[in-house]
């Protein structure tokens, strides 16, 4: 099967470029709850607009619904949700767990699919995402050639691989910068690209952008792609340009049909020049890179946006402009233009699914010479402007008769505005109402510690109220847990497991022969994995859980407990209903990155000259950690909505680690030495309260 172009649309001239440049499908959004929040997006009387001429065109419209939810929106997403049923979209592309299981449980005809940031790269995680009604996953970008074809060959579900765009360094659905920095959540579509800033490795130089990747791009790779059973190849930049989603679309085509993919609609020539170097011009920071997909993780991908890339595309604008500047004909039609005298005049037209028939009444009067059939077939054949072209004409009238050509034209005219009002009718899908329930937060009638050691030197002697230590699997695999303590001890599988599934299951089971327990996941990778190993798993850092709805799609999923957002208000995290114990992150550096890089060294400095470690987590992974550690000591009271505090000890010594405990455990803060923050921005910023 062919796969499909699909073309981002941020605004109605986005999406004409795209339908006339030959997208086979689109993504775009509702004003709310798509990832992209600063994008024009869509109301729904456009989106309704923007739909009907897509389907009349045969191209599908996914809405992208993939940003993290509060409990406060799930009504409003929900409604949303029911709306878009009735327009009938294609799918809908979702990130948050909570919201998946809503739409599934309302209207499970909705087609799902599992948005990037969902962070799932492995089969293993494909086949729950199959299990839990998605019919398609979007793959994360950091994967090799070799292990997107093992995943897309072996994969449950379709599977979406982004080919050309903007390029974040963080794994999709791990990053905290953002919030970090400013409040602003990229998981919740509000990113304001931090990552763009400088960071060196130096302390003495922060002006190299180590964090700023170039553009993707492995157009060259399309036929491969294609062969090798990928269902859609996705363009990034609903934030772009309307000639920058022409260009990338033609680009594509171009290149699909180019290796014998046949394409039904006959797209015009045009004399632009290069595409590529069109493509090149009209947006890229410093050129474009393919190091993940040909596995050359190194610095040679970085790159920032120049003054010289800004001038090239002012530069290159008219000439793309022009590549969507008429309709491009999608669909063949066939005419029938048929009558007697005395009689009305016929018109039928059909296309290969769809047919009208339309009638004008006046009667046709006789001829003083013979009727030019080969006139009438020219004026049924000019559908020049719109959607259609002429595969054939046939005239079927008696030579003795007069056809007026005005009367031709109106008919053809009315039979192509039918067709396509026909072609564009679709079914509405079923969807349920939801229905809110309230229930009442979760008290927890006492509250314990958790411990995240990097090492088990960072353990402490006394581990009094401590109900849990959890240990990296890396360490967990060779040493087993501290006899005599009555904690759970548990392993953290890594979030970023591209390649490595056989591993990691050999080292979980490895871990629980040591002796562990339960397995703490991030990812639904990493919940498929514990369960193969027989372990059982919390949901932890990286699960980015916001909402009641999650929650509860964790605990179908087998999970024990569940860690809270750290994105989260101490207010929106209180006021969540949790059928399962939770936790929150009291202590520790936030892991803010993570990246399918090294090479980095020990830490990063950003422009005012601050340091952020470094350390490197399994496999091919990074993780660029905070510069200041968060810290709650001493304001217990106002977590006493969690079952557990979360104290996540990092780079920190055996006696740092031991003065933290005692701290929380007098809930105090003195004993703390170092700087320390409150939290992520966010936690003060968003619902007017501080934690």
């Amino acid at each position: 099967m062919r796969p499909e172009i699909l073309a981002p649309v941020g605004s109605p001239e986005a999406l004409t470029a795209a339908l006339r440049c030959g997208a086979d499908a689109v993504y775009l959004a509702l004003p709310a709850y798509g990832a992209r929040a600063h994008a024009q997006n869509f109301s729904f009387p456009a989106l309704e607009a923007a739909i009907a001429a897509c389907h009349a065109r045969a191209v599908r419209v996914y809405v992208t619904l993939n940003t993290l939810l509060l409990d406060a929106e799930l009504g409003d997403f929900m409604d949303a949700v029911q709306r878009l049923c009735a327009l009938s979209v294609d799918a809908v592309i979702v990130q948050d767990l909570g919201a998946a299981r809503l739409i599934h449980q309302l209207a499970p005809t909705l087609p799902l699919h599992a948005s990037t940031q969902m962070s799932v790269q492995t089969l293993a995680g494909l086949e729950t995402l199959a299990a839990l009604g998605f019919s398609r996953a979007v793959l994360p970008r950091e994967l090799s050639r070799e292990e997107l074809r093992t995943l897309v060959r072996h994969s449950p579900i379709d599977c979406e691989v982004f080919v050309h765009g903007a390029l974040c360094t963080s794994v999709s659905g791990q990053c905290l910068l953002s919030s970090f920095f400013g409040g602003r959540s990229a998981n919740r579509g509000d990113c304001a690209q931090p990552c763009r800033l400088p960071f060196s490795g130096t302390q003495e130089n922060g002006s190299d952008q180590v964090l700023s990747l170039k553009d993707l791009s492995i157009m060259d790779a399309l036929p491969e792609l294609a062969a090798a059973g990928v269902r859609s190849l996705k363009i990034e930049g609903r934030m772009k340009r309307p000639e920058y989603v022409a260009a990338a679309v033609r680009v594509c085509r171009q290149a699909l049909d180019n290796v014998g993919a046949r394409h039904d609609v006959p797209l015009p020539v045009h004399t632009t020049g290069n595409q590529q170097k069109n493509l090149h011009a009209v947006f890229s920071r410093s050129g474009f890179t393919a190091g993940y997909y040909y596995a050359q993780r190194d610095s040679t991908m970085q790159g920032a946006r120049t003054r010289e890339d800004v001038t090239a595309a002012r530069d290159a604008l008219p000439a793309l402009a022009a590549l969507y500047a008429k309709e491009s004909p999608r669909t063949g039609v066939t005419f029938t233009l048929s009558g007697g005298l005395g009689e009305g005049l016929y018109l039928c037209a059909e296309t290969d699914a769809h047919a009208v028939s339309l009638a004008e009444n006046t009667p046709l009067q006789r001829a003083n010479n013979v009727q030019n059939s080969a006139r009438l077939q020219e004026q049924l054949a000019k559908c020049g402007g719109t959607m259609f072209f002429c595969r054939a004409a046939n005239v079927q009238l008696p030579p003795n008769v007069y056809v007026p050509v005005a009367s031709v034209n109106a008919l053809r005219r009315q039979a192509l505005c039918a067709l396509e009002e026909k072609m564009a009718a679709r079914v509405p899908i079923a969807c349920a109402p939801y229905e809110k329930v309230s229930l009442p937060p979760r008290v927890p009638t006492a509250q314990s510690l958790q411990l995240r050691v990097a090492t088990l030197k960072q353990v402490p002697q006394d581990l009094r109220g401590v109900s849990q230590i959890i240990v990296p699997l890396s360490v967990a695999k060779h040493t087993p847990p501290r006899a005599g303590t009555n904690c759970v001890w548990a392993v953290e599988i890594p979030r970023g497991v591209c390649g490595q599934e056989r591993t990691l299951l050999a080292d979980l089971r490895a871990a629980q022969a040591q002796g562990y327990t339960r397995a703490i996941v991030g990812t639904l990778d990493g919940a498929a994995l514990a369960k193969r190993a027989g372990l059982a798993f919390a949901a932890g850092f990286g699960s980015n859980i916001c909402n009641s709805a999650c929650l509860h799609a964790w605990q179908a999923l087998g999970a024990a407990e569940v860690l809270l957002s750290p994105e989260l208000t101490r207010v929106q995290a209180s006021r969540i209903h949790s059928p399962l114990p939770t936790a929150w992150f009291a202590y520790g550096r936030l892991p803010l990155m993570l990246l399918r890089r090294k090479g980095y060294g020990a830490q990063l400095f950003d422009r005012k000259g601050k340091a952020f470690p470094l350390v490197e987590v399994g496999g091919d992974y990074t993780e660029l950690l905070a510069c200041t550690p968060v810290s709650l000591a001493g304001r217990g009271d106002e977590c006493r909505f969690a079952d557990a505090l979360l104290l996540y000890f990092t780079d920190e010594t055996a006696a740092q680690c031991q003065a933290v405990l005692q701290a929380f455990r007098a809930d105090r803060a003195s004993g703390i030495s170092g700087e320390s923050c409150r939290g992520l921005p966010g936690w003060t910023v968003q619902g007017g309260a501080s934690p």
